[in-house]
């Protein structure tokens, strides 16, 4: 099941904090700037 949330971030692109819509599933997180629409994914590691 994902989970849809806001978070305030650093965006790389736009130079500063904005709010990101954070998409999390059961392995990765997603993360996409309201600003300029760039997205930064992460994978979950358990080890």
């Amino acid at each position: 099941m994902a989970v849809e949330t806001e978070q305030m971030r650093f965006c790389e692109k736009c130079r500063k904090g904005t709010v990101h819509h954070v998409y999390e599933d059961a392995l990765e997180l997603e993360y996409r700037c309201m600003k300029c629409d760039e997205t930064t994914e992460m994978v979950k590691t358990f080890f």
